[in-house]
């Protein structure tokens, strides 16, 4: 509740609960979506999936898919969200296809989205995530400064993840 109060008075955090299979992860954080509610915040959640061929950026495809049904979603034209969601406004230009941009324009969502409300992002199963999703992840968290936002992720404990651990522990340098 502390981190959720700072991250609601705009010291963003990034959170993550580690811990065996079945152990509850994803369900501890979930429990937080009262509180949130009471602070006039909303609770996304995002899961990644294990199995066939990663969707690049399935994560994120996710969130702003929830972020565009809120209320007072941007209505702002995107070059590049639009690959990631469809009903996002966008508009052919050429040049488009750049990842730095689609990184930018990601982060702009997300920041945008917690100025009218906290958010708490939750990022269930992270081991299972697409790289490209955890570049998203790396570059949001670079950008936050005093944005209404807490990033939750849950992670499996697994030795056999060194990839996961290299991740984890870069992230926790930022």
């Amino acid at each position: 509740r502390r981190w959720l109060d700072e991250a609601a008075a705009g010291s963003p955090r990034a959170v993550s609960v580690v811990g065996e299979a079945g152990s509850g992860r994803g369900a501890l954080l979930r429990q937080m979506e009262p509180e949130v509610r009471l602070r006039g915040g909303s609770l996304i959640v995002a899961r990644a999936s294990n199995g066939g061929v990663r969707t690049p950026y399935a994560m994120w495809s996710q969130i702003l898919h929830a972020l565009r049904r809120l209320p007072d979603a941007s209505t702002k034209t995107w070059r590049e969200l639009r690959h990631l969601d469809a009903q996002i406004p966008g508009a052919d230009e050429e040049g488009a296809g750049s990842k730095f941009r689609l990184l930018e324009e990601i982060s702009e969502y997300v920041r945008l989205a917690a100025r009218a409300r906290p958010l708490v992002l939750i990022l269930d199963e992270m081991q299972w995530a697409d790289g490209a999703s955890w570049d998203a992840l790396d570059h949001l968290l670079t950008q936050l400064e005093r944005e209404r936002i807490m990033l939750c992720l849950t992670v499996r404990d697994d030795p056999t993840l060194t990839e996961i651990s290299r991740r984890r522990e870069a992230l926790g340098r930022i």
